[in-house]
């Protein structure tokens, strides 16, 4: 009856459970690195920023333009033209464009550098999401469809009994040993009881009545079970 009874292969349940895994890993290693650059980004525009402040805060016209001109780059907005309309300005020397410039450049790069940041975050979040569902439904099938099967099967091998859900057995298979009984079974085995009249006596299977004795300690697994016939 046990043979008929076989789980199907659990290898496809059990790579889709680890490559499911392996890509909530990649996705999340993928997002660190996302997110190293984004605030590399946000720190090169500021720091630009800064030194460029240094050299036109004198002017505040020209302070004005640079602020929103940094907000434009956080956003992920290019700018264009800056250091033009820098020059344009009343009492902008030369230095100062030359200040703007270079945060123009650094704030260029940045915003490009932040709209790829951007970009990637969907299809990021939709690899571990994938992922995710793809490892949880690998180990859900596998527990389903094979482990539990093992599981029934394995406690039959090992205590020699078939279960109820497959086939009607003795009375108390399956029932926990409560300490009257296990002292009962002791009482048996010091009296010399074979193993089919235990067997009788306590409604069990002689394979659970073996294993129970083995845990008492009354019987080494498994050679002493040839004692007893």
């Amino acid at each position: 009856m046990l043979n008929s009874m076989r789980p199907p292969t659990d290898n496809l349940y059990k790579f889709a459970a680890i490559f499911g895994l392996v890509l909530v890993g990649f996705g999340t290693w993928l997002f660190n690195q996302q997110s190293n650059r984004y605030i590399d980004a946000q720190v090169r525009a500021s720091e630009s920023l800064m030194e460029t402040w240094i050299e036109i805060y004198a002017n505040e016209a020209l302070r004005k333009l640079l602020q929103d001109q940094m907000v434009r780059v956080r956003n992920g907005d290019m700018i264009y033209g800056l250091s033009l309309k820098a020059s344009e300005l009343e009492g902008v020397n030369e230095e100062q464009v030359l200040a703007v410039r270079k945060f123009e450049f650094i704030g260029h790069a940045s915003a490009i550098e932040i709209q790829r940041v951007e970009a990637y975050r969907f299809p990021i979040a939709a690899l571990i999401s994938i992922g995710a569902l793809l490892s949880g439904a690998g180990f859900s099938l596998w527990w389903f469809r094979v482990q539990r099967y093992q599981d029934i099967i394995l406690r039959s091998q090992t205590e020699e009994e078939v279960p109820e859900e497959i086939q009607d057995g003795p009375a108390n298979v399956g029932r926990r040993w409560d300490d009257a009984e296990e002292e009962k079974l002791i009482d048996g085995f010091n009296n010399k009881k074979s193993f089919k009249q235990l067997s009788k006596d306590h409604g069990r299977t002689p394979g659970a009545i073996r294993s129970r004795l083995v845990k008492l300690g009354l019987l080494e697994y498994p050679d002493s079970w040839k004692q007893k016939k």
